[in-house]
C-alpha cells in the first residue's frame, strides 16, 4: 500500500491535465521511467529517505519514506524538462513531446 501512495503522488504531480491520444506511447514510456526511478530510490533509500526510514516508526514512517522516494523522480523529470528547454530538444519524438506537454499543461496552468 505504501508504494501505491508514492507512485500516486509522483504520477499525480506530473500527469498533464489534457492527454493527447497521439502521445499515448509517450505516456507509457513516461510512466515506465517514473516507475523505475521510484522503485530505484525506494530500494536504494538515499539520504534523507534512509534517515526517515530509521527514525520515524509506525505507519507514518512506512508511508513517509515512500513519499520522499517519489520526490527524487519528480526532480529528475523536471531537470530533464529544463535540459530539453535549454537545448531546444523536443517535439521530435513522442516521449519528448509528452514531456513538453506535461509540464506546460500542468505547471504553467497551475502557476508553478
Amino acid at each position: 500500500v505504501d508504494e501505491v501512495v508514492g507512485m500516486w503522488l509522483l504520477l499525480w504531480s506530473v500527469v498533464p491535465a489534457k492527454m493527447s491520444v497521439t502521445a499515448s506511447l509517450g505516456v507509457l514510456q513516461f510512466y515506465f521511467i517514473c516507475f523505475v526511478l521510484f522503485r530505484f530510490f525506494d530500494v536504494l533509500k538515499p539520504y534523507p529517505i534512509s534517515l526517515a526510514d530509521r527514525k520515524i516508526k509506525g505507519g507514518f514512517g512506512v508511508m513517509f519514506d515512500d513519499i520522499l522516494a517519489a520526490i527524487y523522480p519528480l526532480i529528475i523529470m523536471f531537470i530533464i524538462y529544463l535540459i530539453m528547454i535549454f537545448f531546444h530538444i523536443g517535439y521530435g519524438n513522442i516521449f519528448t513531446t509528452y514531456i513538453h506537454v506535461l509540464f506546460e499543461n500542468r505547471w504553467y496552468r497551475d502557476g508553478l
